[in-house]
């Protein structure tokens, strides 16, 4: 490690604590989901009911907006009464915190949605539990175990975990999906059952998502496995203080997509090594536009299997790597890739296994003031090592905040058709801005 970078990365450690949460994680969401996923309202035709629920404790059980459930479990239960239920529960922001956990039994099909504001959702025992869970198949004994698991959909919500009894808890453990039928979803994604606008704090100790694949563990009667969805989806969350932000459990099919990964241990991991009938290896998993800010470790560590690829994030002042790959397995869907990111004052950028390298594509990629050299930088080409020159390096921001300079060094062609390099949309500076405001004041000339 070279003296000036290492006083450079002990700088912007300073002026960027790991715990420097004080702007709006919503405006941070917003900015970054500008131009990108415009929430709207939608079709009934995909739900057969909406189920009403208040956040607060005065014992109501009548599921209707004017007379709504105060306990969230119980419209859970109801709504969930018919197997495959496809229901939205719609939680109104009363700024009372509700205490979970949650659990979604197997069978359902079910929607958390938070209107009215942005309702929490939080779980404070001293024994631990997942805030939000599905129901799972594992316990054979269970009268569910050879059902399809829940499906959880999560929307428009503040997710917490404070528990502080040991182990691994998360703000929800849960399979979700993600329809692509065209009649009711175009680009980008309408969500049926996915993961979208939440924020999740795992209050420095325990974790924000655990995304369990739709045929883990799972056998329908007669032998015969249910794999017609397992497509996942984590799109424009806010990920705080959580020791891994989303851990992906071996399975086919998911995207970690326009997410903030701010002041976390280990952004997303996806190293889940044991595959047996029901635990599939990875297959087609896209993890791409996130920002990865002052991650204490890793901002994300991943094996190189079938077609996992990571493209056009931008990792910030992160202690360990950029982007870990571990040994893995290759099968027919394409191989890993490593595209269109920008490595900027982490630890290091990225390293993989020698052995693995027929099995990972890169290129694109950019690099910039990181403390240590891998070796791997120049793996794949095009290969840049510049400044990116964003806007602005300050948190309290979000508009400006790790958004390359329009023209600048990230603002070029990337590979699969991007636009530009990292996370984010290039942008005019400051002071560029402010003129071309007043250059469109100026009286037009015929």
């Amino acid at each position: 490690m070279t003296r000036p970078l290492f006083v450079l990365l002990v700088a912007l450690t300073a002026a960027f604590p790991s715990q420097a949460l004080s702007p709006d994680l919503l405006a941070l969401r917003e900015s970054m989901l500008a131009g990108y996923y415009a929430a709207s309202p939608y079709s009934s035709m995909w739900y057969w009911a909406d189920w009403y629920v208040d956040n607060t404790w005065t014992g109501e059980t009548l599921g209707t907006l004017d007379a709504p459930f105060t306990n969230i479990q119980t419209a859970i239960v109801m709504a969930g009464a018919s197997n495959f239920a496809a229901n939205t529960i719609n939680v109104r922001d009363t700024g009372i915190p509700y205490e979970g956990p949650l659990v979604f039994r197997n069978m359902n099909a079910l929607r958390l949605r938070g209107y009215g504001g942005r309702p929490t959702i939080r779980y404070s025992g001293a024994v631990g539990a997942h805030t939000i869970m599905s129901g799972t198949n594992y316990n054979l004994a269970s009268a569910y175990a050879c059902m399809p698991p829940a499906q959880v959909g999560l929307e428009n919500l503040r997710i917490e975990n404070h528990t502080t009894a040991s182990g691994e808890w998360y703000c929800a453990d849960v399979q979700t999906w993600v329809t692509w039928e065209y009649k009711y979803t175009g680009m980008p994604e309408r969500l049926r059952y996915g993961i979208t606008n939440v924020i999740f704090d795992g209050a420095g100790r325990n974790s924000g998502v655990r995304l369990r694949d739709l045929d883990q563990g799972h056998m329908v009667p007669w032998g015969i496995p249910y794999a017609n969805f397992h497509t996942s989806l984590v799109q424009g969350c806010v990920f705080a203080r959580c020791k891994t932000g989303v851990r992906i459990m071996s399975m086919q099919c998911a995207r970690v997509a326009y997410n903030w990964f701010i002041s976390n241990d280990l952004g997303v991991t996806a190293v889940e090594m044991t595959n047996g009938p029901y635990k599939r290896a990875y297959d087609t998993i896209h993890v791409g536009y996130n920002v990865f800010a002052w991650c204490a470790q890793d901002g994300i560590r991943g094996g190189i299997y079938s077609n996992l690829v990571y493209y056009n994030n931008t990792f910030f002042a992160c202690g360990g790597t950029g982007t870990l790959f571990n040994a893995g397995a290759f099968a027919s869907y394409g191989k890993a890739g490593l595209y269109n990111n920008i490595f900027y004052a982490n630890g290091a950028a990225w390293v993989a296994d020698p052995a693995d390298t027929n099995l990972l594509a890169a290129g694109h990629n950019m690099y910039w003031a990181n403390a240590a050299t891998t070796g791997w930088e120049a793996f794949g080409t095009p290969a840049y090592f510049t400044n990116p020159l964003f806007v602005s390096v300050d948190y309290g921001d979000p508009t400006l905040f790790l958004c390359p300079e329009l023209n600048g060094p990230a603002d070029v062609p990337g590979f699969g058709g991007a636009t530009f390099l990292g996370a984010r949309a290039p942008i005019p500076e400051p002071a560029a801005a402010v003129v071309a405001c007043l250059l469109l004041l100026l009286p037009r000339r015929r």
